[in-house]
């Protein structure tokens, strides 16, 4: 498995931003609580299933999994900025470091249950099929488990 790619992007303001604007107006710094912003990640990952006696590749996929929150001020790393103005799009490398701290881990469980569902629905029949691959048939001595062992 080869991982392609890992990102994280800010997408914009969520609904909750008008209450948050309000609240950082009237009570400055209660804001902070308030997910007002939305986040996503993504990651992508190359599956391949290869016929370790032949090397030949059996079947292969991208994977991918995605995730989109909305976050706090604390969830994406609160900056100086936060302190002094309201509304300026949080895209520093810090802030979008923080947010996929919170997120990639999301979105990788989401790409293990696509790589899971593919290698059971897909690769495993593929694999069955494959005719460089050769195994005793099922009931063989050679698949049968011994009891007592």
């Amino acid at each position: 498995m080869t991982a392609r790619c890992s990102e994280v992007e800010y997408v914009g303001f969520s609904g909750v931003w008008p209450v948050s604007l309000f609240v950082w107006i009237f009570v400055p710094g209660a804001d902070f609580w308030f997910p007002d912003e939305t986040f996503a990640a993504r990651v992508e990952w190359d599956a391949r299933l290869t016929d370790a006696a032949s090397g030949l590749v059996v079947a292969q996929r991208r994977v991918t999994g995605a995730c989109e929150r909305d976050l706090n001020d604390w969830d994406r790393g609160l900056s100086v900025w936060d302190l002094l103005c309201y509304g300026i799009a949080p895209t520093s490398d810090t802030t979008l470091d923080a947010a996929g701290r919170r997120l990639l881990p999301h979105a990788e469980a989401e790409a293990t249950l696509a790589l899971a569902r593919w290698l059971v629905e897909e690769a495993r029949p593929a694999l069955d099929a494959a005719p460089a691959v050769r195994r005793p048939p099922r009931g063989s001595p050679a698949t049968r488990s011994r009891p007592g062992r």
